[in-house]
């Protein structure tokens, strides 16, 4: 989605919900998770560490230049209020006042927008 492929992007969060009943419970947690390395990996880098300690230190072991490409282009500032939305967005889901397929399909279209 942070590569700006909507279409891939939305395809595999539906597969994601229609695939595991689970989905709905986890899923936010899953992007939050993501998320946090992002952001704990940027703040690395511009804290002066080297691609390949952040990489060791995260365990990013798959799409390492995928992975990379990705902070280069986001900021810290970014990554952050990415983090904050999905807190809204859990916040809304636990207490009823959004479905999470819903909001979390709206959460990945703004972000690859």
């Amino acid at each position: 989605m942070l590569a700006g492929q909507i279409a891939q992007a939305v395809e595999r969060l539906r597969n994601m919900f229609s695939e595991d009943r689970n989905a709905e419970y986890t899923v936010v947690g899953a992007f939050a998770y993501h998320l946090r390395r992002v952001f704990t990996a940027k703040a690395l880098l511009q804290k002066g560490e080297s691609p390949f300690d952040v990489g060791k230190k995260l365990r990013i072991w798959n799409n390492k230049d995928r992975f990379f490409a990705l902070l280069r282009r986001t900021s810290l500032e970014q990554i952050g209020h990415y983090i904050e939305q999905l807190a809204g967005i859990d916040y809304a889901v636990k207490t009823g006042q959004a479905k999470t397929q819903v909001a979390m399909e709206q959460f990945v279209l703004k972000l690859a927008a």
